[in-house]
């Protein structure tokens, strides 16, 4: 196999990423990609990467992606995310804080 390296929008770069999920969030058919990040470790003298509030970023099929201004936030030092479903066919994007308690975040249709 090969890769191909791909440039995400600027709006993704305000903060180091560390939670990506890639679904198809606006069931259009094609991939997109939620993300989220911050880094609060970094010795005092750097300060906090703190500016990444969240990102929804919708993919036209041809692995080009463009920033939304769907409602989602996550703020916070985090570190991962991942999907759930529950057994009511619900689906959830668990989000996983440094030094804090897990969050629920519903995904609305």
């Amino acid at each position: 196999g090969s890769f191909d390296l791909k440039e995400l929008p600027t709006e993704a770069q305000v903060s180091c990423i560390t939670g990506i999920i890639a679904d198809d969030f606006n069931k259009d058919g094609m991939v997109d990609i939620l993300l989220a990040g911050n880094f609060y470790s970094y010795r005092t003298q750097y300060g906090a990467s703190d500016g990444g509030k969240g990102l929804l970023l919708v993919g036209d099929g041809k692995l080009n992606f463009k920033p939304t201004a769907i409602n989602f936030f996550i703020s916070g030092d985090v570190r991962n995310m991942t999907t759930v479903k529950s057994t009511l066919n619900k689906k959830f994007i668990s989000v996983f804080r440094n030094n804090d308690k897990m969050s629920l975040i519903e995904v609305v249709d």
